[in-house]
């Protein structure tokens, strides 16, 4: 039988709120939602009590930018011309058994950030209506992408253009095309708009540096985005393409990579998030050619990481926003061990409390979800997790998932380990 209400007793808690966590304390989850936060609480007859001295009480991670179609192989293009036609429906199986790996890792709500045909959006949809388990999920849909940018992988004449269509992002040239597609997503059921400000790593194509969008068509995307509420993110590497895309309104820069000190003004101005998806170059570059992945990625990779690195700790040290994300699927970024992100945060110049705040108030508010969780506070929904141990003493408790012992999403226990 459901219990009438759970209690979590005792623990050290981590709110997102606070610079430091709180000792002893108690916290009443009641109807989904966290009822009373304190140091003796008394429990309605008939609840559950999770008994946490000695434990960790913090809100459940978010990761901003995963793609939940791809496993983390290694070479993304070889995977789509040994299955060009069935890769709607292999993503879609992927995508199902990806997302089961986010509720035991600690992550309760993460945004898909590109999918061939909306596979994010009806990944959401089935766990909305408990089809399936997973985490709260927002979809991006298919990025845009301007004629041969990053997300125009493949030539006509590989598959012929229907094909092609369905396997590159939205192809879109102009602002008249462009408020079309972005209308049409929009009635599909995204979450957010993604368009591709620059080049990037992963296709053979594109130059990262460059930007592709010209400043009048990623103005029309965010236009005809917030006309309808609808947040925005751009993938964005280079300076000159990340600049024309805070200037325009972008929601948050997805990777930035290279960030100039103008950079930093201006997100600073703007309010932009920075996701910066430190894990990607990491295991491209650790795991080089040899691995399997292609020499250009590779290269670009190794091009970018120190300018990446560097330019995480100029956002930082500058006070930029700085919202969780991993671009998990990409090659040996795993779905589920995407707390790797936060020791690599801690690594390059953040505290341990600052990389959580990071995946959690930050993540929510750059999802446009923070009245309903990434804190815990009075009256959000019990988004939560309890850590055998404190991750402000070592952040690399966060990836031992045995130590991630109860996971709460909308106040039902959806693991429980102990």
């Amino acid at each position: 039988m459901k219990p009438n209400a759970i209690l979590i007793r005792n623990a050290l808690l981590i709110d997102g709120v606070r610079k430091e966590p709180i000792e002893g304390v108690s916290v009443l989850i009641e109807n989904k939602k966290i009822k009373e936060i304190g140091k003796s609480i008394i429990p309605p007859e008939g609840s559950e009590i999770i008994e946490a001295e000695g434990k960790t009480v913090m809100p459940g991670m978010i990761d901003c930018h995963v793609h939940l179609v791809v496993d983390g192989e290694p070479n993304y293009l070889d995977l789509v011309m040994n299955e060009p036609f069935s890769m709607g429906a292999m993503g879609a199986i992927k995508a199902v058994k990806n997302v089961e790996r986010y509720l035991p890792a600690g992550f309760t709500a993460i945004r898909d950030a590109g999918s061939p045909e909306n596979i994010g959006v009806s990944i959401r949809n089935a766990i909305n209506a408990g089809r399936i388990e997973g985490p709260r999920v927002l979809a991006s849909g298919r990025a845009l992408s301007i004629t041969g940018g990053h997300c125009d992988f493949f030539p006509p004449w590989v598959f012929g253009e229907a094909i092609r269509k369905q396997l590159t992002g939205e192809i879109v040239d102009g602002s008249e095309d462009i408020r079309k597609v972005v209308r049409r997503q929009l009635v599909d059921g995204v979450d957010s708009i993604k368009f591709c400000a620059t080049g990037g790593t992963m296709d053979p194509v594109s130059t990262p540096e460059v930007q592709e969008f010209s400043d009048e068509e990623m103005e029309t995307i965010i236009e005809e985005a917030n006309r309808l509420s609808k947040r925005t993110l751009a993938h964005a590497q280079g300076a000159k393409g990340i600049k024309a895309a805070i200037r325009a309104g972008v929601g948050s820069i997805d990777h930035g990579f290279i960030l100039d000190d103008e950079c930093i003004k201006l997100m600073k101005e703007m309010g932009t998030f920075l996701v910066p998806t430190l894990s990607a170059l990491y295991w491209e570059v650790k795991k080089g050619v040899e691995s399997g992945i292609p020499e250009v990625t590779v290269k670009k990779s190794e091009r970018l990481i120190d300018l990446n690195i560097q330019s995480f700790k100029k956002a930082v040290n500058g006070g930029v926003k700085v919202a969780m994300g991993t671009d998990a699927g990409s090659p040996f970024n795993k779905h589920g061990d995407n707390a790797f992100e936060l020791e690599l945060m801690v690594k390059n110049g953040m505290t341990e409390m600052d990389a959580i705040i990071a995946s959690t108030r930050n993540a929510s508010e750059n999802l446009g979800i923070s009245d309903k969780t990434g804190t815990i506070e009075e009256g959000k929904l019990a988004d939560i997790i309890i850590i055998n141990g404190n991750p402000l003493q070592d952040i690399c408790l966060l990836q031992n998932k045995e130590k991630i012992e109860t996971v709460i999403k909308e106040g039902a226990i959806m693991v429980k380990k102990s």
